[in-house]
Formats: structure tokens, C-alpha cells, sequence
């Protein structure tokens, strides 16, 4: 998915708010932007970024943005690679016992 310059911006302008924990500037973005365009935006950020910024959010404004398939979808696929990375490291840590235990 190609993000436009708009979208971009937005993505550093949320980034930003959150990182200086600014609620009130997330929830500003949200209602000077439509919420698909600021699901779009969120859609690219990392998985505790995107948490984050919808923690900041109402209940209203979080419905609106959760309401779309972008975050969902996102949401889905930061579990699952979550879950992956998981399963890696529990197969490294298994394989590392059974070679000749933990040191």
C-alpha cells in the first residue's frame, strides 16, 4: 500500500504526539482528518505506537478509527507476528536444552 505525502505527514504529525505523550494533539489530528485517513496513518505505525495513540483517543474517537478494516487488519497482523516471533524463540530456547542444556 502506497501512502500519500498527506497520509505520511499525518503518520509523523501522530507519531510525534504520542511519543510526547500529548493526547489532546492525537485527538486534534483525529478531528481535523477524517478517521479512515488517520486509520491509514496509524496502519503504518508499530503495533505499541498504534496502541498508544488509540489509548489517547474517546471512546467515540477510537470507535470510529477501530471501526475501519485498515487497523483491524493491522492490529491482526502485529498478533500474528507477535505470536511467530514467539515461536521462534521458544524453538531456539528448546533446541538450545536439548543440545546440552542452558549454560
Amino acid at each position: 500500500m502506497s501512502l500519500t505525502r498527506e497520509i505520511k505527514v499525518l503518520q509523523h504529525a501522530i507519531h510525534a504526539a504520542v511519543q510526547t505523550h500529548r493526547p489532546q494533539q492525537v485527538r486534534h489530528l483525529l478531528a481535523s482528518h477524517q478517521a479512515h485517513q488517520f486509520a491509514q496513518a496509524l496502519a503504518g505505525l508499530p503495533s505499541r505506537l498504534m496502541e498508544d495513540a488509540l489509548s489517547m483517543l474517546d471512546d467515540q474517537g477510537r470507535q470510529a478509527v477501530e471501526s475501519t478494516s485498515l487497523v483491524r487488519r493491522s492490529q491482526q497482523a502485529n498478533r500474528t507476528r507477535r505470536f511467530i516471533r514467539f515461536l521462534s524463540e521458544a524453538s531456539q530456547y528448546l533446541n538450545r536444552f536439548a543440545l546440552g542444556g542452558l549454560q
